[in-house]
């Protein structure tokens, strides 16, 4: 019964944060004159895509369905979703390249406030990472994952993750919040 609670307790603080507007947005890391990314994953991806948008609020338990679709151009993925039936959107905006990325990124639900994020772009894969503040306690961070599972098939997944020192007896430091799969529509 324990884990239960624990899940429960990482939704909560998670919603409060990103439905109250409670997040705090990290600082804009992006020079204004960045470039927009331009690595193999913009290329290959480059187009609009079709699916089914995946959302946990106590993972492994109950996943929320929606349809999604997302566009991808240089240097910037648009997608929607929605959530009981409201509709939601969200942009991740690029700069960098390789293993220095940077994103700027915001969703009508998740992270209203723009989240600052950096990764690295590898073998064709993004990963980037931001952080935001949940309430009292330390910062948590939230990682995005972008992947061509085949040319018509793009996945982006997005996890919630306890800040260190943060209920240290937990094995699993990383839950996963979204898993978008979307097929290539044009």
């Amino acid at each position: 019964m324990r884990s239960h609670s624990f899940t429960i307790v990482v939704a909560a603080v998670f919603l409060f944060a990103a439905c109250q507007g409670q997040e705090t947005a990290a600082p804009d890391t992006a020079p204004e004159t960045a470039i927009p990314a331009a690595g193999d994953f913009m290329k290959d991806a480059e187009g609009s895509w079709e699916g089914i948008n995946t959302l946990w609020l106590q993972y492994p338990n109950d996943p929320q369905e929606s349809a999604a679709t997302a566009v991808v151009s240089p240097g910037r993925v648009e997608y929607t979703w929605s959530y009981k039936g409201d509709p939601q959107t969200g942009t991740f905006e690029f700069s960098g390249g390789g293993e220095r990325l940077d994103a700027q990124w915001t969703d009508s639900w998740h992270s209203k406030e723009a989240m600052a994020c950096g990764g690295a772009e590898r073998d064709g894969v993004v990963k980037v990472t931001g952080t935001y503040a949940a309430g009292e306690g330390p910062d948590w961070s939230w990682r995005t994952e972008f992947r061509l599972d085949a040319p018509d098939k793009l996945n982006i997944k997005m996890y919630n993750i306890l800040p260190d020192g943060l209920m240290p007896e937990r094995e699993e430091r990383e839950l996963l919040a979204v898993d978008m799969n979307l097929k290539r529509v044009d």
